[in-house]
């Protein structure tokens, strides 16, 4: 029988921003003084697509993993001290002792629980379409996207909080601004999701419509869980759900691509829009 040894291991996180304080398990870290065993996941992992939402964040993501990769190549990084100083966005949890004969097994055990096993296959982001980019296809397809539809834009819930949230996609609709947001890929992403759109339903005046998009045929999110997020915020008389696996809600979705070529949407009235209303 193997003997039990005793390790240390921490839980790798990734803050995009400290002040949003917006953070995601990237990986696990266990060793003792024999062992020093680390895994993070792949930068084109879909677990970091609901956070890193432009190109800038990912390239900001793929830098930083660059960096803690090259620290924790040689091993010699054991302190919190010395870990916790290789990157400001990166952070290691305090050490949790454990005991076992089987380092792989639990190493594996701990990873899946912790940051999930499948986020740690670089095929992820590629096997599966999200909400957003069926939109995005969508839209470049009739080409409303940068004339009448502006994608990653930026809104103030309220002019009194001093806060921004990320939205996929907003157009013109007369003098209302409708948005048009998507269920982030990752699951670990749903919760603080759901909080934002709450606040931006419920406090958001400016604009017109607001509509959500998922995608059920999309594995990496709990359906059951989605779909009760988006049957709470469609409650709201003003927002309105669609899942582009269903062939009636992607039906739905084309005839609301229609509505947008036929408004009098664009890029310049976008932006009058959300100046007006103090947002931007």
């Amino acid at each position: 029988m193997a003997k039990r040894k005793e390790y240390k291991y921490s839980i790798i996180s990734y803050n995009q921003n400290s002040l949003r304080n917006e953070s995601i398990n990237i990986g696990l870290l266990i060793f003792n003084e024999n062992t020093y065993k680390y895994k993070i996941i792949p930068n084109n992992s879909s677990k970091i697509n609901g956070l890193a939402y432009s190109q800038y964040f990912k390239e900001l993501f793929k830098e930083n993993v660059k960096v803690v990769n090259y620290a924790l190549k040689n091993g010699t990084a054991t302190s919190l001290d010395q870990l916790n100083k290789i990157s400001q966005q990166i952070q290691f949890s305090s050490f949790r002792k454990i005991i076992t004969s089987n380092i792989n097994t639990i190493f594996s055990t701990l990873l899946d629980e912790y940051v999930g096993n499948y986020y740690l296959n670089s095929r992820s982001t590629s096997e599966t379409v999200t909400a957003k980019q069926l939109a995005l296809n969508i839209f470049s397809k009739n080409k409303v996207l940068n004339t009448k539809v502006s994608k990653n834009v930026r809104v103030k819930p309220n002019r009194d909080l001093n806060m921004r949230i990320n939205i996929d996609f907003a157009f013109a609709n007369g003098n209302n601004l409708n948005l048009i947001n998507s269920v982030p890929a990752s699951e670990a992403s749903i919760d603080d999701w759901y909080s934002k759109m709450f606040l931006l339903t419920e406090k958001f005046e400016q604009s017109g419509e607001i509509l959500l998009l998922s995608n059920s045929s999309n594995t990496k999110t709990k359906s059951e869980e989605v779909s009760d997020v988006l049957n709470d915020l469609a409650s709201n008389k003003r927002v309105k759900a669609l899942d582009l696996a269903i062939a009636k809600d992607l039906n739905s979705f084309n005839k609301y691509v229609k509505k947008i070529q036929d408004s009098d949407s664009s890029e310049e009235k976008i932006n009058s829009l959300i100046a007006r209303a103090n947002i931007a």
